[in-house]
């Protein structure tokens, strides 16, 4: 877990790695969704509100954030799930 860049995403997607991120939705409500890989300047993922979704890099960026109820902010944050290998 920790804040990452998008080759960062590219890295642990392409090693069969799903990555849960918090981001913020154009309703501005946060959430969480899993990242299944970035392809050809596309993050594609699945929100558990629309399905999936392929967006460019530069509009995931953008809602790649979130914030807890104190203020903090979960800044390009996520948390890969299985084994580093």
């Amino acid at each position: 877990a920790g804040s990452w860049d998008v080759e960062d995403l590219r890295y642990l997607t392409r090693r069969g790695l799903p990555v849960i991120c918090p981001v913020t939705t154009d309703e501005n409500v946060g959430h969480w969704v899993v990242v299944a890989g970035v392809v050809r300047g596309q993050v594609r993922y699945q929100c558990p509100t629309v399905g999936a979704v392929r967006e460019p890099v530069a509009v995931w960026e953008e809602r790649w954030t979130d914030w807890t109820r104190r203020g903090s902010q979960y800044w390009h944050w996520g948390i890969a799930c299985g084994p580093l290998t």
